[in-house]
């Protein structure tokens, strides 16, 4: 129960700021991060649904005729146990990456799809730069805050999922 309890307040506050963020015009793709967390502690199939929920929950408070972010949130879903089994998560640097990836996987579909529209090609590389950018610096501290708060309510963290996830299924990786 403590841990549905702190999945559904943690992706509600990030979807809050970033529709917060959103109705100023500033793209930051909080949620994505968010799932890509929760999705490499407590696996594909939980973080899946958690991702799937979010995305329909965003694309509806955006008012958007097309929902695409459920399964933009599902691949990034299903690439955080990916992540997690080849590379460092105790480590802060390579978490970069996922972090950019992430975000990539969720806003370059809508970025795209705006300039398309609106034949505005040159902000949508800033779009993406930025997104990409964002979710590199701050998925590392994101971590640091939901693995402080997982230590506290005896929940899996992000920086021991992969010897979890080892323990749990040692033919599995091997």
């Amino acid at each position: 129960m403590t841990a549905a309890a702190f999945v559904f307040v943690t992706v509600l506050a990030a979807i809050h700021a970033e529709t917060l963020a959103g109705s100023m015009g500033i793209l930051i793709p909080l949620t994505a991060l968010t799932v890509f967390y929760f999705s490499a502690t407590l696996g594909a199939a939980p973080g899946m649904l958690i991702g799937i929920t979010a995305g329909a929950i965003l694309d509806a408070l955006y008012c958007r005729s097309v929902f695409v972010t459920p399964f933009e949130m599902a691949a990034v879903a299903a690439f955080a146990p990916i992540w997690i089994r080849q590379g460092d998560p105790a480590s802060s640097l390579p978490n970069l990456l996922p972090g950019a990836i992430a975000t990539l996987l969720v806003s370059l579909p809508q970025i795209l799809w705006n300039a398309w529209e609106n034949d505005a090609w040159p902000r949508t590389l800033l779009l993406a730069t930025f997104s990409a950018g964002f979710g590199a610096f701050v998925f590392p501290p994101l971590i640091h805050f939901l693995d402080f708060a997982a230590t506290r309510l005896s929940l899996p963290k992000y920086r021991t999922a992969r010897a979890d996830s080892d323990r749990q299924n040692p033919k599995r990786y091997a």
